[in-house]
């Protein structure tokens, strides 16, 4: 009983990722090295959180009929590095419901004051073609 009662108290205390990127205006993920922002009108960016890295530049909508997955098309390339013209990525995450927490970037990494704290996955990373308007 007690584990129900533990589950039942952290299924109250976590909100849907919709929610956070309408309350907040954005939702940043964080797997220990990049940083992936999602911000409410549709732009995404990658970095890496610090001074060298992959960076993803493009938009973000979710997958029709799945509010939790949320699928990126994006421009690929390096911070203090050499980028192909053109390099474009598709991924696709799945993030499930959670709450937000504090984050201090590390020295080069960008000034973002919280991180989301809940389960996700990075389901799909794959070259793509260019997009069409």
């Amino acid at each position: 009983m007690p584990l129900l009662a533990l589950a039942l108290t952290a299924s109250l205390l976590t909100t849907a990722p919709a929610e956070l990127l309408k309350s907040d205006g954005e939702l940043v993920l964080f797997d220990g090295a990049s940083l992936f922002v999602f911000k409410a009108d549709g732009h995404f960016e990658s970095m890496p959180n610090g001074m060298s890295g992959r960076t993803l530049s493009g938009r973000w909508k979710n997958s029709p009929g799945e509010p939790l997955i949320f699928e990126v098309v994006a421009t690929q390339s390096w911070l203090n590095g050499a980028s192909m013209k053109d390099d474009y990525r598709k991924l696709s995450f799945a993030i499930y419901d959670g709450t937000t927490k504090p984050f201090t970037p590390t020295l080069g990494a960008p000034s973002l004051k919280k991180v989301f704290d809940g389960y996700w996955v990075l389901q799909e990373l794959t070259k793509t073609t260019k997009p069409k308007k």
